[in-house]
């Protein structure tokens, strides 16, 4: 699995393998310190399934 984190222009901020996963719910922590306030958009890939997630977060600091 393969989580991505993007700002709203499209740059890529952050990338961090997260390895083999057991199905089922999950966590992942994400180091956000460096980051601004504001809107930034994910995406999960599961390596093994081609299958991917996107979804828009809000950090607010």
């Amino acid at each position: 699995m393969v989580l991505d984190v993007f700002d709203v222009i499209g740059r890529q901020i952050s990338s961090q393998s997260l390895g083999v996963r057991q199905p089922g719910e999950q966590s992942v922590s994400f180091n956000a310190a460096n980051l601004a306030s504001g809107s930034y958009f994910y995406r999960l890939k599961m390596v093994s399934t081609g299958a991917t997630l996107i979804g828009k977060m809000l950090l607010m600091k």
